[in-house]
């Protein structure tokens, strides 16, 4: 009895597992018309998405304090998300909201506080006023939500609740 070389047994077992994977995600998530839209989000690049900001926000590089920084990172774990980015600008006094989601309909508010999110990418800001956070100053993460999540999130319901993500 002759032996397979092992690079053919590894080359087998990992086609079987990818075919395993495929047949129980393609079980698992009732796909319909938008599976194209399902196997793009959970497989392809996240890409990149800008958060829709008021204009009158200005990008600023300056380092938020500490204590916002650790709000936002347990809110990021809390939530089971990947962090991308931070997000801070200057309002000037007097001026309204900094994110404004409603410029940008692909923007969903999240069923979580102080998170919106679009296809896989969500800001997530601080769900509380911070101590010692400077005023005027908006603070927020980017971050994205692990694929297998994102899977479960929108399996079977993209013709509904995420039409706005086609």
């Amino acid at each position: 009895m002759q032996r397979q070389a092992p690079h053919r047994r590894i080359l087998f077992f990992s086609l079987l597992a990818l075919a395993l994977l495929a047949c129980v995600t393609f079980l698992d998530f009732p796909l319909g018309r938008c599976s194209w839209f399902f196997v793009k989000g959970v497989l392809g690049p996240a890409g990149d998405a800008t958060p829709p900001l008021a204009g009158d926000c200005v990008i600023t590089t300056e380092r938020p304090s500490d204590a916002l920084l650790h709000s936002l990172d347990e809110e990021t774990q809390r939530l089971g998300l990947v962090f991308e980015k931070t997000l801070s600008c200057k309002l000037p006094p007097g001026s309204g909201r900094a994110l404004l989601p409603e410029r940008d309909p692909r923007w969903l508010p999240s069923y979580v506080c102080c998170t919106w999110q679009y296809r896989r990418h969500v800001v997530v800001e601080p769900p509380a006023r911070v101590p010692g956070a400077e005023p005027g100053v908006f603070v927020a993460y980017m971050c994205l939500v692990p694929r297998w999540k994102y899977a479960k999130q929108i399996g079977g319901k993209c013709d509904h609740r995420f039409e706005a993500w086609k």
